[in-house]
């Protein structure tokens, strides 16, 4: 579906795309998402398997359209697919991050591990060291 030399909607997607970029005309942006959300939605879908999320990445692909409308030099078209492909790839590894922190969390029982005094006499010795010589001492005085 190429749309560069279209007249569709009055204006090609280049001309959409320079009047966009130039004045922030509403009507050029929607040429250009009703040419192409179908499409951009289509390509999130296939990436992420999940309408919600590809809905959401389709959103992203048009904000990111809105801002860099002014670098599109040719093909808007194949501009918003590579944009969405991306988007949609970050997307994917963001919930990927997210899933494996949550399954994380649900693992770990949320009980602190025990540690012996072994093992924490050190810590309590640099942690002391680290105080004013006053605050030290009191310390000192009454717990060890």
């Amino acid at each position: 579906m190429n749309h560069v030399g279209s007249r569709a909607g009055g204006l090609t997607d280049l001309e959409a795309v320079r009047a966009f970029a130039r004045s922030r005309d509403p009507g050029a942006f929607e040429v250009l998402l009703e040419r192409y959300q179908r499409m951009v939605l289509s390509t999130c879908l296939r990436v992420l398997g999940d309408r919600g999320h590809a809905e959401d990445a389709t959103q992203e692909t048009f904000l990111k359209l809105a801002r860099h409308a002014g670098e599109i030099s040719t093909n808007a078209g194949a501009w918003l697919h590579r944009c969405a492909t991306r988007t949609a790839v970050d997307a994917q590894r963001r919930l990927r991050v997210r899933r494996d922190a949550e399954a994380v969390a649900a693992s770990s029982s949320g009980v602190p591990e025990e540690r012996t005094w072994r093992e924490i006499e050190p810590l309590v010795d640099v942690a002391l060291e680290r105080l004013r010589d006053q605050d030290r001492d009191v310390l000192v005085s009454r717990f060890l």
